[in-house]
């Protein structure tokens, strides 16, 4: 009988000669035979030609299974299975990197810029409230003009923090005692404000408790405290995020490459090729999407992580900065209202190591330059307070009062003004490295699943070629 020669398993004998198609009978003595369509075929064997015909099995015959082209078809199906699984994974990935990147952008950034942002709004709003009441019947209207406008903007500014922390009981808990605190220290500023206008001694008490309900022990800046650090925490998380779903596409793209490679090597051993181009082209792809993630997930956790350090820990620095100014400020004032300079403010150390932490974290000439105008900004404001203190200690509280109200509001007003703008700056370049974050993941959903099949479909297509060749 004539068959196909598969592979030859042993040295044949020096004095057989093939001629024509590698086709001739050694009975499965010296070679792994497969039967084949119904051919004539003519072969030489010991100087004897034969000729004969060798049925195609049936589609149910076991044999069907047993033939090379078979056995060609079940790698393909193999691979193709396993470009399947890892353009799931893929997928996973894709979508964990492109959630994180929302949720940033969407829910915590904006949640610890808002969060920044009523902190300094209630501290500016008491700071102005302290100056409003040392100005006494003169009423200060720039200062009580400022008052108003904080005040104003923290209940929106409240929402867009409850809005965004999504589901954190702990940070729903801590911004409900805000809004409850908020009303009741507006209703005790307002009383205090009209008493002292109409000189009654209560004055002085209802501004002590409208101070408390600030910076007083589980007052309003300590609430904001709990949902900064809390939100901090998920941002870290979130940094975090699609790291195991990227590990799980690695592993799946690195079997199927792998499979593909020992497919080419087997393929290579059957048919005698050199290469088969559908089937690299298909391992560059796998290749290539691995690449793709890799860089996408550094790309995400350099952007994520610029966001963080070098434009959220700035605007934190810079908002930390703006509450001691104002704490700085209010506690000035309330100690030329109870004419005790023991009182005065003692956190100026405090201020200066944040100015210097703050320019220690510039990585830029504009950021630096920024920061110098705020140091000398507050140099100026600084020694005002100082001859505020002076004037105190001296002259009592008519001198001090008058000069705190004069060059001490100017020169902070200017203090604050460069403060705004600074932390305006900061929100830019945090808004800018999310946005490089998310167009990255531009066309990755995309190349998660279009990569594997492209690369299914070359495999299916370089399988094709070698089994039609034994048709």
């Amino acid at each position: 009988m004539l068959v196909e020669l598969v592979e030859i398993v042993r040295p044949l004998p020096d004095d057989i000669a093939v001629i024509g198609p590698p086709l001739f009978d050694l009975c499965g003595i010296h070679c792994r035979l497969s039967v084949g369509e119904t051919t004539p075929t003519v072969c030489v064997f010991y100087d004897v030609v034969v000729t004969a015909t060798v049925a195609r099995p049936s589609w149910l015959s076991p044999d069907r299974f047993r033939t090379t082209p078979a056995r060609l078809r079940t790698w393909s199906v193999v691979i193709t299975a396993l470009l399947s699984v890892a353009a799931v994974f893929a997928s996973f990935a894709t979508q964990a990197f492109i959630s994180s990147v929302d949720k940033v952008e969407r829910n915590t950034g904006p949640v610890l810029i808002s969060t920044q942002r009523l902190v300094g709004s209630i501290a500016e709003a008491d700071a102005a409230n302290t100056a409003v009441f040392l100005s006494g019947t003169e009423l200060d209207r720039q200062q009580q003009s400022l008052f108003e406008n904080a005040i104003s903007r923290a209940p929106q500014q409240l929402e867009d923090v409850s809005t965004g922390i999504g589901d954190d009981p702990e940070s729903h808990e801590a911004l409900k005692r805000v809004a409850s605190q908020l009303p009741e220290y507006a209703r005790l500023a307002e009383r205090a404000r009209l008493a002292n206008l109409a000189g009654d001694p209560s004055a002085t008490a209802d501004l002590q408790r409208a101070f408390e309900l600030v910076s007083g022990p589980n007052g309003m800046i300590d609430n904001t405290r709990i949902v900064t650090s809390r939100t901090q925490s998920g941002f870290d998380d979130d940094l975090k995020s699609g790291n195991l779903e990227w590990v799980g596409a690695i592993v799946a793209l690195a079997v199927t490459l792998l499979v593909l490679l020992l497919a080419q090597r087997n393929l290579r051993a059957r048919t005698r090729r050199t290469f088969n181009l559908p089937l690299v082209l298909a391992t560059f792809c796998v290749i290539g999407l691995g690449i793709w993630l890799s860089l996408a997930l550094l790309g995400r956790q350099q952007d994520l992580q610029s966001a963080q350090t070098e434009a959220y820990d700035s605007i934190a620095l810079t908002a930390k900065l703006q509450t001691l100014a104002f704490e700085y400020k209010t506690a000035e004032a309330l100690s030329i209202i109870e004419e005790d300079a023991s009182d005065f403010p003692t956190n100026g150390a405090a201020i200066k190591t944040q100015l210097k932490l703050l320019l220690d974290s510039a990585d830029s000439d504009r950021e630096e330059g920024a920061v110098g105008l705020l140091q000398a900004r507050w140099d100026r404001y600084e020694t005002t307070s100082q001859k505020v203190e002076s004037a105190l200690t001296a002259n009592g509280s008519t001198a001090a009062r008058r000069l705190a109200i004069s060059e001490g509001n100017a020169d902070f007003n200017g203090f604050n003004t460069t403060v705004e703008s600074v932390l305006l700056a900061n929100r830019d370049q945090f808004n800018d490295a999310v946005a490089s974050a998310g167009h990255r993941m531009r066309w990755l959903r995309l190349g998660a699943i279009l990569l594997p099949l492209l690369a299914a479909l070359l495999t299916l297509a370089g399988y094709q070629l070698r089994i039609n060749e034994y048709w």
